[in-house]
């Protein structure tokens, strides 16, 4: 069952443990547990906005200064499940103060014409309760994402240091989608204006078979902004093709539970995980049992080992 954990930090190496900020209701009400969500930034008194399975959008409010004890609305879910009439899908909230009123992105699709693909929607309140939708947040292109991808775990922030959100003219719109890669990272940079935001550019942070997914973002106190998600797992089997660009030079997967070298994988890379080996210079990793020698040189690269062939597969497959 999924539990809101919590853990504080000065310089983020060293951490406490703190009890979980929010945990499911000891009466069963919450029986699946509390999903995504975050902190509301810039919020006029500490809050979070997360997800309850078969509910809805939920709110917690901090009740001491060290953020320990949260208490949750009693007004929960604020924002209730959606219906069979409504365009915007209640899923994965992100949140922020601004011009005297709360923001909320909520859900991964809008069923608007027109807003097919990945899209979220912008909801408004003056204290948290009371919530009013205000419609798609942005329009996505079929040249930057399929029509099949959404806009899971969004998280929306200016580039600009310290400035407020409607006043610097780019931000960033970081998310990961679900379907059909399962879990990639990806973001958009535009202009944010009226409460709309514009696409300008596009750029993905994980590619088809890996993981990279849940992106969140902090300010630390020299007003710089953070960034990290769950660990990435690359996982293409060496008979898969590679689309679009290839791995830089140097890149070192993980070896095969067969224990077969990888083509993309360096010896040397055991005392500079990113040499400068090429990958038709670098040498078959040894098996699992005999672990490679730490105190290889760079210029030890020898021309890789004769492999197996592999089985013949169909173009386009992947190990998932």
């Amino acid at each position: 069952m999924a539990v809101w954990d919590h853990v504080s930090s000065r310089d983020l190496v060293h951490w406490i443990q703190h009890p979980p900020a929010i945990r499911p209701k000891p009466d069963g009400a919450t029986p699946v547990g509390i999903y995504s969500g975050g902190a509301i930034k810039n919020a006029q008194r500490p809050a979070l906005i997360y997800h309850v399975p078969r509910q809805g959008t939920c709110i917690a409010v901090a009740e001491d200064d060290d953020l320990v004890e949260w208490r949750e609305l009693p007004q929960n879910p604020v924002i209730p499940l959606h219906g069979e009439g409504d365009e915007y899908v209640v899923f994965d909230p992100a949140g922020w103060y601004e011009d005297g009123a709360y923001h909320a992105l909520i859900g991964n699709k809008n069923r608007r014409p027109g807003y097919e693909g990945d899209c979220t929607s912008l909801f408004t309140s003056p204290d948290l309760v009371h919530w009013e939708y205000q419609g798609p947040f942005y329009r996505s292109r079929r040249e930057w994402t399929l029509e099949a991808e959404d806009a899971a775990c969004p998280d929306f922030f200016p580039l600009a240091n310290g400035s407020p959100m409607r006043a610097t003219p780019r931000h960033m719109l970081l998310m990961h989608c679900h379907r059909p890669y399962r879990n990639t990272t990806y973001y958009y940079l535009g202009s944010y204006r009226d409460r709309r935001f514009t696409p300008q550019q596009h750029g993905r942070m994980s590619w088809i078979g890996g993981q990279l997914s849940a992106p969140e973002s902090l300010i630390d106190d020299r007003v710089r902004n953070r960034r990290s998600t769950p660990p990435a797992r690359y996982r293409r089997p060496p008979s898969a093709p590679w689309r679009g660009r290839p791995p830089r030079a140097g890149y070192r997967r993980p070896p095969p539970a067969s224990g077969r070298a990888s083509p993309w994988s360096c010896a040397c890379s055991s005392t500079a995980p990113w040499s400068r080996c090429s990958p038709t210079a670098a040498s078959a990793l040894p098996s699992a049992s005999t672990p490679p020698a730490r105190t290889a040189p760079r210029s030890a690269c020898s021309p890789p080992a004769p492999q197996p062939t592999p089985p013949p597969s169909k173009p386009g497959t992947w190990n998932r």
